[in-house]
């Protein structure tokens, strides 16, 4: 499946940042961006800064950087997706309302106002979809973000719903693009968001 869409703009915004930015390597052989070291920031064991304590400006600056930087890297590297399955004994409609609201997601005619003029294109969005039966199923496509291992990422997630008549059945459906996610473990966290959720 091409993903491609709704993050062309963010994505655009961060690769002209780093164009922007004066990249280089030092003689340390650490990457820095705009004088700032952004590889030597923390000892990967102990988690300590190398060259700032946490009270100087530096710190929190380089941190700044090596967000960027990382968002920048990710964006070149390729998807990967799985899924995961799971049911919950609660009513279609009540789930969709939930999770709808957890993850983000929105109705056609949401999108379309947030889209204004250019809401045509979401006729051949691939991170877009919503279509919906009620009481009976939802499926919905956003691109979104998703907190894992203490770190926000962006993903295109898809959410199928499905009443099994005493409950149910959901799958979650995700591509991300992080060097760091296994994933299995991605979709795990996103049922233990999801169930949380629905309590």
């Amino acid at each position: 499946m091409k993903i491609k869409a709704l993050k062309t703009t963010r994505g655009s915004i961060v690769v002209s940042l780093m164009m922007l930015s004066a990249c280089m390597t030092g003689r340390d052989d650490h990457l820095y961006v705009d004088g700032h070291c952004i590889t030597c920031l923390n000892n990967p064991i102990t988690g300590v800064a190398y060259h700032y304590s946490k009270s100087s400006p530096d710190y929190q600056q380089a941190k700044k950087y090596q967000r960027k930087w990382q968002t920048h890297e990710d964006q070149q590297l390729p998807y990967q997706t799985d899924n995961v399955r799971f049911s919950v004994k609660q009513p279609v409609d009540q789930v969709y309302l939930k999770l709808k609201r957890e993850f983000g997601f929105y109705t056609r005619k949401e999108r379309e106002r947030s889209f204004g003029q250019n809401k045509a294109w979401l006729a051949n969005a691939d991170e877009f979809r919503y279509e919906a039966i009620s009481g009976v199923s939802y499926h919905m496509r956003e691109y979104t973000q998703h907190r894992y291992q203490n770190n926000k990422h962006e993903l295109t997630l898809d959410a199928l719903l499905e009443s099994n008549g005493s409950g149910t059945n959901i799958v979650f459906t995700y591509w991300i693009q992080h060097p760091q996610s296994t994933l299995p473990d991605y979709g795990k966290s996103i049922k233990t968001r999801a169930l949380r959720a629905l309590r």
